[in-house]
């Protein structure tokens, strides 16, 4: 076990705090999402960015035009932030980021508080900025919600890699968790820079690899943090 392994004591009750603020970030993100492609799919008119020969021009000149539905494939996530959909998008967001910050420092403990496991930790509370930032700053503000969305994007893969090399001298997370950071990590940032040349998709596959290595850790945090 883990705490046989690394000396670490069994009971991590703050880890099972972790847990349930992770839990609660993959709800409040998902709620947020979809019922912000809901809403905004319900409105006659959606906000459009005015482009001249290809290139936006100011991040703030958004016309109305025809609602024709939202769709993984014309639509990007941060398109929910601007328009009917806006509040609902924006303050899951920050309240995701939060929620994030709020979780990493709990995984010092079971990944016995070294510092590679504190570079990790870093690398998701600055997820954490990024994803409150995209939020606070939505899409019409240009240069600063790319800014933060790249942010977190980036931020949260290189923290799943790290964390999953870390674990490999505590173990106190499961080698399923372990293989999925280690997976996840170069899956999310080649999906990243996808985004650049094939617009929306990508981002959407971003969202389920982050789902598929997020869930599983927060069931393993739960399940192990409140052990006795």
């Amino acid at each position: 076990m883990a705490s046989e392994k690394s000396g670490l004591p069994r009971g991590l009750p703050l880890t099972f705090i972790g847990g349930v603020l992770l839990l609660a970030m993959l709800i409040v993100s998902a709620v947020s999402i979809f019922g912000s492609v809901i809403l905004y799919t319900s409105f006659p008119l959606k906000p459009y960015p005015v482009h001249f020969l290809g290139i936006k021009l100011l991040p703030n000149l958004w016309i109305p035009v025809p609602n024709f539905g939202y769709g993984v494939f014309t639509n990007f996530i941060s398109d929910l932030g601007v328009g009917p959909s806006s509040f609902i998008f924006n303050t899951g967001m920050i309240v995701a980021g939060v929620l994030t910050v709020l979780m990493f420092p709990t995984l010092l403990r079971p990944l016995g508080n070294t510092g590679k496991a504190k570079v990790g930790v870093a690398f998701g509370i600055i997820a954490g900025v990024g994803l409150a930032g995209v939020g606070a700053f939505p899409e019409n503000t240009g240069f600063y919600h790319v800014l933060f969305a790249s942010m977190f994007f980036i931020s949260i893969f290189i923290a799943a890699g790290f964390l999953s090399y870390v674990n490999e001298s505590t173990s106190f997370f499961s080698k399923t968790v372990q293989r999925l950071g280690y997976f996840v990590f170069p899956a999310g940032l080649v999906c990243t820079g996808l985004i650049l040349i094939f617009g929306p998709p990508p981002e959407w596959v971003l969202l389920f690899l982050l789902l598929i290595w997020a869930l599983p850790l927060s069931i393993e945090m739960l399940a192990k943090g409140n052990r006795l």
